[in-house]
């Protein structure tokens, strides 16, 4: 189904709303103001939530769920660093103003831009998670949300014990590990 939505807090309010409900919702993102939900199940709880809920049916909606999940998408071309953030999903959406994709009912949110990390890293904290340069952009630094110096012990205590001679990819996760 495809219903046209407010933008993103009101998309991830009525996300979550529909996902408290005992119906056959198996996915919900939020694309060009447009929010994009998934039922699957027995047929006769599909077709009874369908013609409850608002919106149209999207004909070709097996492939919209198939790109998105792939990446082919038109919101995942060209070459704009991308970022996934990993929120809770009723997190309010006070990021930058910028192409955005909410996937996960609100709990991967993808962006598109230049940006600059460490607000990045503040902004996704705020929203009760973390953030990643996925694709693009600078690469010759960290690409992962910085880790706090006890998470940092304990990744280093857990490649020892499972690497202790330090040969599996060394510095690929982490410069510092």
């Amino acid at each position: 189904m495809r219903c046209t939505a407010p933008p993103a807090d009101a998309a991830l309010a009525e996300m979550n709303r529909l996902a408290g409900q005992p119906r056959p919702l198996t996915a919900a993102c939020w694309l060009d103001n447009r929010l994009y939900l998934r039922l699957a199940g027995a047929a006769s709880a599909v077709d009874s939530t369908a013609r409850q809920w608002p919106g149209e049916i999207l004909e070709e909606g097996d492939a919209f769920w198939r790109d998105l999940r792939e990446q082919r998408l038109a919101f995942f071309a060209g070459d704009a660093p991308l970022w996934r953030f990993s929120v809770g999903s009723t997190a309010s959406h006070a990021l930058p103003r910028s192409p955005w994709l909410l996937d996960w009912g609100g709990s991967q949110r993808w962006l598109r831009g230049t940006f600059d990390k460490a607000e990045l890293e503040a902004l996704a904290e705020a929203a009760g998670g973390q953030v990643a340069l996925f694709r693009g952009g600078d690469r010759h630094g960290e690409v992962l949300h910085t880790q706090p110096a006890p998470l940092r012990q304990l990744q280093r205590r857990i490649k020892a014990a499972l690497d202790p001679d330090g040969i599996f990819n060394p510095g690929r996760l982490y410069g510092w590990l």
